[in-house]
């Protein structure tokens, strides 16, 4: 499932990223960190930073479909305005 279009949804986002309008990544990819800060922030503030490597280890295939929906919610994010 993590292959669309015979490829990794991974090497899609990067071709998305590459080649779609720059300011539209620059949008979806600000929108990104600015979740990714709003995520470390909370793991700091509830004390789970030492928490995070061993949830990793532990959850690698629910990690791998979360990147995955990452992934294309990203590229459709940018796909979707870059007409």
């Amino acid at each position: 499932m993590s292959e669309i279009f015979d490829g990794l949804l991974s090497d899609k986002f990067f071709d998305v990223i590459f080649n779609a309008n720059r300011n539209l990544v620059k949008d979806e990819l600000m929108n990104l960190v600015n979740r990714l800060a709003v995520l470390e922030i909370l793991a700091q503030k509830h004390g789970l930073d030492s928490d995070l490597v061993n949830f990793e280890f532990s959850n690698l295939d629910e990690i791998k479909s979360c990147k995955d929906d990452i992934f294309m919610q990203v590229c459709a994010g940018i796909l979707s305005k870059n007409e």
